[in-house]
């Protein structure tokens, strides 16, 4: 029987596009997929731990990080540029 966090590895795992799971508090990865491993440059040990802000960049500066706009909402960028190891 397959269990969900099995399904979980598997597709975490070959899904075709780079997954940072990211530890929102510290603001730092705690994991990433094969392809976010090869495509950032990093060895999965670089990335683990890493600041979130060293990998994404606004396209326009400013923080990668959610704003809090009126009322307490909560608005996040939808654009954000990888960066890689060598700093492209």
């Amino acid at each position: 029987m397959i269990h969900a966090a099995d399904l979980y590895q598997i597709f975490f795992n070959t899904v075709d596009d780079s997954i940072f799971v990211v530890d929102l508090a510290a603001k730092i990865v705690v994991e990433a997929n094969a392809r976010a491993i090869n495509t950032t440059g990093f060895q999965a040990d670089e990335l683990k731990g890493l600041a979130f802000d060293r990998l994404f960049r606004p396209p326009k500066g400013g923080s990668v990080f959610w704003e809090f706009v009126d009322e307490g909402k909560r608005t996040c960028r939808d654009e954000l540029l990888l960066v890689k190891k060598d700093g492209n």
